[in-house]
């Protein structure tokens, strides 16, 4: 996952499982295991993208990358347009992940 700290921007490594239209993400897999807490989750029922697909190069020159634009709640009346990105460690898995995504938004919009 992209993430930005103090104005730079830096990949962080994660582990993350698509439960019930929410990404979960923990540090490592014993963490999921252990059932701790995860440390940041991505809701798909704020998707905003009709298809999720691989990340053009222009958005994000690592491989295997893929965006996910969703609305977040800042307070009770702002919302904001965030944008997610993810790579996976190989084509197979972000094809993958790619899948699973779509799959569940399709289900999700009926």
């Amino acid at each position: 996952m992209y993430e930005v700290v103090s104005g730079f921007g830096s990949w962080a490594r994660y582990w993350a499982v698509l439960r019930r239209a929410v990404v979960h993400f923990w540090k490592y897999p014993d963490d999921e295991a252990a059932n701790r807490p995860a440390l940041a989750y991505m809701d798909l029922t704020k998707c905003t993208d009709r298809k999720i697909k691989p990340a053009a190069f222009e958005v994000c020159s690592r491989p295997h990358a893929f965006s996910v634009d969703l609305l977040i709640p800042t307070s009770s009346s702002v919302v904001e347009k965030k944008r997610v990105l993810l790579s996976a460690d190989t084509k197979d898995q972000c094809v993958a992940w790619i899948d699973a995504i779509n799959e569940t938004l399709d289900i999700l919009r009926g």
